[in-house]
């Protein structure tokens, strides 16, 4: 394996390119989902019993929303900034790659690069 210096970077870089090792969704993950979706309502009954869910039905929704656009633009700046720092190390990296998301074609491709 030969090793060189990018123009961009003082580190050296690999000229050979190892494949990714793709995840794949199991059975396991999705019972892993739901456990996590099920358990804050088993708890919040064991605690407050069916007053605890008037509390929680009383939320505002609008609050609601605002906490998970606040999370997905959090999500998008942690991704910018992990492009940042990749640098193009890691090939093509767009903003929706580097959020976890991969097009259809980019999975076949990687999966035919493994064979």
């Amino acid at each position: 394996m030969s090793t060189s210096v990018d123009s961009n970077s003082p580190m050296p870089v690999s000229s050979v390119a190892k494949p990714q090792r793709l995840l794949r969704f199991r059975p396991l993950h999705a019972v892993l989902l739901l456990a996590a979706l099920v358990a804050p309502l088993v708890l919040t009954s064991l605690a407050g019993g069916s007053k605890a869910f008037e509390h929680v039905a009383q939320f505002p929704i609008s609050l609601l929303v605002l906490m998970i656009a606040m999370a997905a633009l959090c999500w998008n700046l942690n991704a910018a900034r992990l492009r940042l720092m990749l640098n193009g190390r890691a090939g093509q990296l767009g903003q929706r790659g580097a959020a976890g998301h991969r097009a259809g074609g980019e999975v076949r491709a990687l999966r035919n690069a493994r064979r």
